[in-house]
Formats: C-alpha cells, structure tokens, sequence
C-alpha cells in the first residue's frame, strides 16, 4: 500500500502543478492590466502573473541584468501582478526619464517607501504623504526638505566646514593606529571607523552611537536586509530580527532628542529635524525618520572604501603607480590636500569611479503621476514605477567596452563619465570613445542625484591616500584579497563583500612617526 500511494503521488504531482500553471495563466488573462501599443516592449514573465516578481526576488539585481539581453529598445514594459513596471537600460532613455522630473516623480516614492523602511506611524505617514511646504506654499514638505534645508549645506562651497571636521576626525584614526596590526577585519574596521567619525561630524559627539556602541551593530542588521521591512507586511513578524534593531536605534535617537543633543549637530541636521518639529511628527516617527540620514552619510563611503583598499592593494603595480601620483601632491612631508589630488591624481580618481561602478549598481525609481511619452515614442502609463536599472547599464558591454566585467583603474582616467575600451582592454582617450553621462549611476540622476556625493569623494580620496602612504596592507593568513559580491540583494547602499577578509597592517618606514594633516 506505501508503494502504490507513492506511486500514485508521483504519477498525480505533474498533474497538480499542471494545474496550478493553468489557474496562473487564466489569473494572468483576467487580471494583468491592458497594454497600451504605444508603450514600450512587453517581456512576458515564463511564469504567468507572478514570474516577474519572483525573478526579482530570487535573484535580485541579477534579474534585471539577465532581461536586459531582451531590451532590444533600451526600455521594456514587465507586467506584474496586475500592474506593471517599466525598466530602463539606456543611457540616452535614463536622461529623458531624469528630465520628465514634473510627471515622474520621486518625491512619492519616498511618500510611498520610507514609512516602511523605518516602520513609521500610520500618523507620521499621513503627514509626510500631505505635508506642505510652510516656505513655499503648495510644495511638498519633502521638497523642502531636500532643496532648502540638505542641498544648500551639501554644494562644494559650503561643505568647507564640515570637511574639515570630518577629516580631522579621520586624521585621528590614521595616525594613531598602531605600527603593525595582524589579522583585523577590513570591512568591520572601516564600516566601525566611518560611522564612528560621521555621526561625530553630523550628530555631535553625545550621539546615539557614541553613547551606545552596541547600536552600531543594530544599524547594520537594520541596513542589511533592508527590502525585508519594504515590504511592509507585518514586519514584527516577517522581518522581526530588522525590526527590533530597529527600534532599538529608535530609542536611541528619543534619548538624543529629549536631552536636546540636537545643539550639537550639525546646521543641516538641526534644521532637517526642526522641519519635522513643524510639520507635527511625533517624538517617535522624528526618532525613526533620523535612521536613513545615517545610512546616507556613513555607509555607502565605509563600503566604498574597503572595496578602494580592496582594488588597489590587490594589485601592486597600481598601488605603486598611485603612490608616486600622491607624493607629488604633498604639501611638506605630511599634508594630504584634497584639492591637489583632485587636481593631480586622474589615476587614484579614476580607480575611485570604476570601483564605484562596480560596487555601486543602484537604481534610480520614479513614479508615474501622469501619462509621458519619453523617446518620443514610448507611453509610459500613470501610476506605475519607472526604474532606470543601473546593475545592467553598469555591465553592458555595448556602452563600456569587452571588459566590463573587470576592474579597469583607467576606465575613467581621461573622463569623469568614463571610456569605452578597447578589445584588449586598453583606454584610448580620444573624444568619440567617452561615454554617454547618464550610464553611470552610482550617484543617481537628475532629482535624486545624490546630493552628499561631494563629501563621499572628499572622504574617500583622502583617506585612501592617507592608507596608501602609510601601509603595507596584506591578507592574513589563509586569507585573499577579492572577497566575492554580496550582489544577490536588492542594494538601498555599496555593495557588500560575502565574505570576510582579514588582513594585516604594516607602517612603511618612510613614513614612521609621521603625523599626516588631511585637509580639504
């Protein structure tokens, strides 16, 4: 009898799952949208109704980048559920999507994706979804926000102030650590380091972390699987490890509040709450709605710097020729200037872009507010989500050359938007070969170009010049250098390396005892 159920078990599952493709298909009839001719090409899921999505989330970026080899437009239409998105991976069509900013719309993006980001109150999210502007009548608060109160503070005039603070912080780190170091966790190290000195620059030094180290590590629980709490379906339960750290933070940044720690901060932050004072946020949706200013200002630079220690230290000959562009540029026989190597430093600059467009592959989404037409010939229906898809411009081959798989440190040495190499993986640096200015998206674009992107470059060309004088950096013992991608989650920040690697530090002798100034 077991054998004759088992076999009628086996004979009956085709048949079940038959079934099951059945009801998707007749579900996918009856419930996808209509798709209008004038909108831009359909790829159909393999999987009725609900392939699409489940693509996305078995394989992340690497979804997207495996349909694009069927975007023979540069822009596609993916029917899911029963609305759709439409994707873009063409540098020429990502500038159109960037410019139509008063009907693609990223402002409610963020009215529809942060409250679950960080668990706001049903409260707070009705004031951010209707909140207007007290300074510009009509206008979103969000708006406000972003253009009045962070951008001002963020232009490369007037971050002079808070550079200076945050590199003497970082001085510090650098010039006390100690001659040789063995076996320490490069991307801890840093990630510590960073968010340490950044909440120091921004918050002041009573900040959350600094008076609760322990939450340094609820924050990176937090940022690490961030799409878990997106989703928003009961996230104390879904998402549960995410959201008690979370809340922990949040706890955290109230005690930081009602001790009025805000006079410590800095102009932008202070003002950025006092924003959210005005609009009527409670004391717990103001303490939340401080976490993704964090992630903003401290993550993305720590990863980012791993992966520049990471690409050149790999790589001796690099490292060598990086060094000798950075002694030209000292002032004296200790001060690292910012100004100078950007000026003097194409190759360390140009390692700096090509590790960003490796590591950084982000999104830039906007919602449809009303009907667009963009090439002049594709309809992009209201109410949906346009995303220009930054994982798969990063790695078409048509745009960067035959090795776009690869580090290249002088892909971006003759422009800042980069060149589209040679077959044999050479840079030629005429004019015709440089590359269109929207397929790099590490900062985003248009609305949503990063406004902090200023000061990350300062942090990071800096820093890493400070490392590359200073040390001999080594793997440990059973340890290499190029640690796999960690590339298979949707990424809200730097892409993260999936393993760990250890390594060993060693102060050069010729710079023994020297106590760098890193300056602006």
């Amino acid at each position: 009898m077991p054998d004759l159920l088992l076999s009628s078990g086996v004979r009956t599952a085709p048949v079940f799952l038959g079934l099951i493709l059945v009801v998707l298909v007749l579900l996918s009839r009856l419930l996808s949208p209509q798709i209008y001719a004038q909108e831009p090409p359909v790829i159909h899921p393999r999987l009725p109704f609900i392939g699409h999505a489940v693509g996305m989330a078995r394989r992340g970026p690497h979804y997207f980048k495996q349909l694009s080899s069927r975007m023979n437009s540069g822009i596609a239409t993916l029917p899911m559920l029963n609305g759709r998105m439409y994707v873009v991976s063409s540098p020429e069509l990502a500038s159109q999507v960037q410019r139509a900013s008063k009907t693609l719309d990223f402002v409610q993006l963020i009215v529809d994706v942060a409250p679950r980001m960080i668990c706001l109150s049903k409260e707070g999210s009705i004031i951010l979804s209707t909140a207007e502007s007290k300074q510009k009548p009509g206008e979103r608060m969000v708006n406000t926000v972003v253009n009045h109160v962070i951008h001002p503070f963020l232009t490369p005039t007037a971050i002079a102030d808070i550079v200076s603070s945050q590199l003497q912080d970082l001085t510090s780190f650098l010039n006390n650590r100690p001659a040789t170091q063995e076996k320490e966790n490069l991307y801890r190290l840093l990630m510590n380091e960073f968010i340490k000195v950044t909440m120091v620059t921004f918050y002041g030094p009573e900040n959350p972390f600094a008076m609760h180290p322990e939450l340094v590590d609820d924050f990176l629980v937090w940022e690490r699987d961030l799409p878990m709490l997106m989703i928003g379906v009961v996230p104390q339960w879904t998402a549960r490890k995410q959201y008690l750290a979370l809340q922990r933070i949040r706890v955290g940044f109230e005690e930081y509040i009602t001790a009025g720690r805000f006079e410590q901060a800095y102009d932008l932050v202070r003002l950025r709450h006092q924003a959210h004072v005005d609009a009527g946020f409670s004391l717990q949706d103001r303490a939340l709605m401080e976490i993704p200013m964090c992630l903003a200002f401290g993550i993305n630079a720590a990863a980012t710097s791993f992966w520049m220690v990471n690409n050149i230290f790999s790589r001796p000959e690099l490292l060598e020729e990086i060094r000798s562009e950075l002694l030209r540029t000292l002032e004296g026989s200790h001060t690292i200037s910012y100004t100078k190597i950007r000026a003097s430093c194409p190759l360390l600059y140009s390692t700096l872009r090509e590790t960003l467009r490796l590591v950084a592959t982000l999104s830039t989404t906007r919602v449809t507010i009303d009907d667009t037409i963009i090439g002049k010939e594709y309809l992009l229906k209201k109410g949906n989500i346009v995303q220009i898809i930054g994982s798969a411009i990063h790695a078409d081959k048509e745009i960067w050359g035959a090795d776009v798989d690869t580090f290249n440190p002088r892909r971006f040495y003759y422009s800042q938007n980069g060149t589209k190499t040679a077959d044999d993986g050479s840079v030629p640096g005429r004019k015709e070969d440089q590359i269109h200015a929207a397929a790099f998206r590490s900062f985003g674009g248009g609305a949503s170009l990063c406004p902090g992107r200023d000061f990350a470059a300062i942090e990071l060309l800096t820093v890493t010049a400070a490392l590359v004088l200073s040390f001999d950096i080594t793997p440990a013992e059973g340890y290499k250098w190029d640690p796999p991608f960690d590339d298979k989650r949707f990424l809200i920040a730097v892409t993260k390396p999936k393993e760990d690697i250890f390594v060993n530090f060693k102060r050069r002798t010729d710079t023994e005892g020297v106590n760098w100034v890193l300056k602006y």
